[in-house]
């Protein structure tokens, strides 16, 4: 599932393909997290259910409005929300050392055209998507502010 792997002095990079965006993308796999593990969380990320699904597109349209709002540009009228996925592209899936390997969790690391410095990061743990934002490089075993509107579906 993942290919191309590349071993550096701290990280393994390979890549795989991912499925909601029709495209093979970059993965990174930090310190000694097992190659099994990783796998598993690919295999998450590409066989997420359409609640899951619908609450991220959700989720990434909101941050965007907010977003476009907050820089006092116009927010996006979509047909539908998966439609916000035309202007994200994946950037990476990153998996960091698991606290329980049993729990595969999805980190992404997205680029989009409302936010080019900084992108979108995603976190969805347990078929929940706990955020949506700004990239942070937030460690995904962290709880979440429900307060801010895009975090949460």
């Amino acid at each position: 599932m993942i290919t191309n792997l590349v071993h550096g002095t701290q990280e393994v990079e390979g890549e795989f393909r991912f499925e909601l965006f029709d495209t093979v993308a970059a993965v990174i796999i930090y310190d000694d997290t097992p190659l099994e593990y990783a796998e598993r969380c690919v295999a998450y990320l590409n066989s997420l259910n359409t609640e899951v699904v619908a609450a991220l597109d959700a989720a990434c349209l909101r941050y965007c409005n907010d977003f476009l709002t907050m820089t006092g540009q116009s927010p996006r009228t979509l047909e539908r929300p998966a439609d916000i996925r035309h202007f994200m592209r994946p950037g990476g899936l990153i998996i960091e050392e698991p606290e329980d390997l049993n729990e595969p969790i999805i980190h992404l690391e997205m680029e989009c055209d409302w936010d080019i410095e900084h992108g979108v990061e995603i976190i969805i743990r347990a078929d929940k998507v706990l955020y949506v934002g700004g990239f942070n490089g937030l460690c995904p075993w962290s709880s979440f502010d429900q307060n801010l509107s895009y975090n949460f579906a």
